[in-house]
Order: C-alpha cells, then structure tokens, then sequence
C-alpha cells in the first residue's frame, strides 16, 4: 500500500505543496489564519457578485466578506434540516411585507421547535441592521433559526443553543422572473411526492422535494413542477410559490340561494373570481395573501374580476381549464402559466392574460405605494460608501 504523505500549515510534508487532493496525497492539516486564508481565496463570483453582509448570534456580528458567511457544521440546520427561514423583499431601500415575514418565521419556529433565538422586536431590528450594513437598495433579506450546532446526533437536546442568521442578497442583474412574467410559463404535473401537510405549511430548510421538483420540471422542458395535494385530485402549490386561478363564477346550487343570492347569477357569461388552494396543505404565502387582498378591494374588477377572492380545494380539471392560471410568490411577483403537462392552457390558449398582467403590476406598485407594508432601511447607522 502507497503511504499516504502527511502535511503541515506550511504545505505537504513530501515536497508537492499546493497539490490539489489526489495521486495518493493527502489535503494538509492548517493553522486557522491558512484555513480562512484558502476560504478567502476561494469564495466563488457569484458570492462576490451576491453576498452583502451576513449576521450569525453565534458569533453575534455582521461581516460583509463572503468568506466568512459560514456556519458551524455541527449546526442542526445543516446536517438534519432542522431550520426554518423566511425572505423579505427590499425596493428603493424599504423592506416589503416584513412584518408579516417576521409572523410567519415565528410560527414556523413553533412548528419546528426551534426555540426562537430572539424575540420578534430583536429579529426585525436584526434584519433592518443587515440591510443597512449591506447598503444595498433592492434585493432581499433571508433569515433563518436553526436548532443550533452541538453535535451530530438526531436529538436536539445536543444543541448547544439556537441560532439566528440572516444574509442580505443583492437582486439578480439578469431576472429571468422578468421575462417569465411577460411570455407566461411552461409546467408540468410533478412526479415528485407532495410534502404531507404537517410540513408543507412549514418554511422549513427542508427543501429537497422542492428542489427535485424544479430538476424534474426542467428534465420534462418546463420551467416549473405543480404538486397536487395527496389524494391526487387537487391543485396544491409550486416549488416556492403558490398558484392562483381566474374562473367564471360558479352557480349557487338550490340550497344555497337565499335573499343574498347574486344578481349576476343568471348572467350569460359569469363574472371572474380568483381561486387560490387553501393554506392547510399548502405554504400561507405572503404575496398570494396580498393577492387576495387586493382582488378583494377590487383592484381588477376592470378586468371582470369580482371578489371575495375564494381560498378553497382546487379540483385538478378546474385548474386546467380556467380562464388564467399564474404562479403567485414572493421571487416571481407573479408569472401567468400558458402550458401544462405539454398542452397550451387558459381562456386564450398560450396566451398571458389580463388580469396575470394587472396582478404583477399591482403586486410591483405595492413596493412603492403601500406605506404602512413598508419599513425603511437605516442607512444612517453603517458608513457603507456603497449604493448599488
């Protein structure tokens, strides 16, 4: 058997140094200031190009070097997955929709029993202090809890303690989001097993049926997967975002009419409501939820569309056969689905429609204009020189 060559911070023991792993050579054993030397050498374009700064309470400072961006490898959240995260949008320097973010990141905690590190006061000063100290004008603010490092076992018991991060990310140059939003998408019935309930309502770290199901879209030449709930027969959610359908209003059966019965339902062509699948089987999202709202306060009823919006089962034909189908998140705003499993879909087969169009409009208009869902970064507080 060929010895394996040991090595020392200052290189392998042989001669060699420098040598990648390989040809019997064994990686050197470092000195920390070496190992943090080989991570900065090594940080990758895009965490360059992405990274603005990062805060962990495990070390409990922020740093704007993408090397240093790390976690324990004890960390639950890395090995187990025991973690959750959320993401708030940051336009024009103000963070969109953070405190109904916050709320969600806190009962996901709940639901993972992940003791929260901080309270929601501390975490929204946290992540405003990450905005600032990145300096970035538009792009997103991701937060996570894990259970904390302490060890590699399944118990959480081990943990030493649990752990906030946060990382603010700066927005693509390329958004392919952009021009999704504008020719539609393709998707397909996803192969992939839906998440049971339980954890599909959880923001968890958890994300590799989410992750397959992006792959299995783009192995089938589509760009996105849909689950159906469990039973097979209805509509759920996308790999990271919500669906929401256009439909004619559907008729009162006889044992629902009473003196509040619609005036229009007679009508030959029955007015548009928007339908979107309940949240028990399915991530609450907060821009499906914002979608809601504004159908509500009817934004769109320009277009036909009268609300109350319905959150209720989707049956699998009503989704292909609406008048628009649109994946609705917090990444893509919205972008309206135009093929499905190979077929073109919608009232206007392949086309994008109405009221897809008005919804990412209204959706981008929020960041601007609704006041009170919009908090302002702290520049003030960092002397970043930076303004992207």
């Amino acid at each position: 058997m060929r010895p394996i060559a040991m090595a020392t911070s200052s290189g392998v023991a042989n001669g060699a140094g420098g040598a990648h792993v390989g040809a019997g050579l064994a990686p050197p054993i470092v000195s920390a200031e070496e190992f943090h030397r080989r991570a900065a050498a090594n940080v990758h374009a895009r965490a360059r190009d992405a990274h603005a700064a990062f805060y962990s309470s495990w070390t409990d400072c922020i740093t704007t070097d993408p090397a240093a961006m790390v976690l324990p490898m004890d960390d639950h959240m890395a090995h187990r997955g025991h973690g959750v995260f959320d993401t708030a949008h940051l336009h024009a320097g103000h963070l969109h929709m953070l405190d109904r973010h916050v709320a969600r990141f806190f009962k996901s905690m709940r639901a993972a029993n992940i003791p929260p590190p901080f309270d929601r006061e501390t975490v929204t000063a946290l992540v405003l202090r990450v905005a600032a100290a990145g300096g970035l004008r538009e792009g997103q603010l991701r937060f996570y809890a894990s259970a904390g490092p302490g060890g590699f076992a399944l118990d959480q018991a081990e943990c030493v303690k649990s752990v906030f991060y946060c990382v603010a990310v700066k927005k693509r140059a390329k958004d392919a989001s952009k021009d999704a939003s504008r020719r539609g998408v393709a998707v397909v019935t996803s192969a992939v097993p839906v998440k049971p309930p339980a954890f599909a309502t959880v923001k968890s770290t958890n994300y590799l049926p989410n992750a397959l199901v992006v792959a299995d879209a783009k192995a089938r030449g589509a760009q996105y997967g849909i689950w159906l709930t469990e039973d097979g027969k209805h509509v759920a959610e996308g790999p990271s975002m919500n669906v929401g359908f256009v439909v004619r209003r559907r008729r009162r059966r006889e044992s629902d009419e009473n003196e509040n019965a619609s005036e229009d339902e007679n009508d030959a062509t029955p007015p548009l409501r928007f339908l979107t699948p309940p949240w028990d089987e399915t991530l609450a999202g907060c821009t499906v939820a914002r979608a809601v709202e504004m159908v509500d306060e009817g934004r769109f009823e320009h277009l036909g569309l009268k609300g109350p919006a319905l959150i209720e089962p989707v049956p699998l034909d009503v989704a292909r056969n609406a008048v628009e189908l649109m994946l609705i998140g917090s990444v893509i705003n919205c972008v309206p689905i135009t093929r499905w499993d190979g077929a073109d879909v919608g009232e206007a087969p392949g086309a994008v429609g109405a009221v897809a169009v008005a919804m990412r409009d209204a959706i981008e208009r929020d960041f601007d204009e609704n006041a009170k869902e919009l908090t302002r970064v702290p520049y003030e507080m960092f002397e970043t020189g930076k303004r992207p």
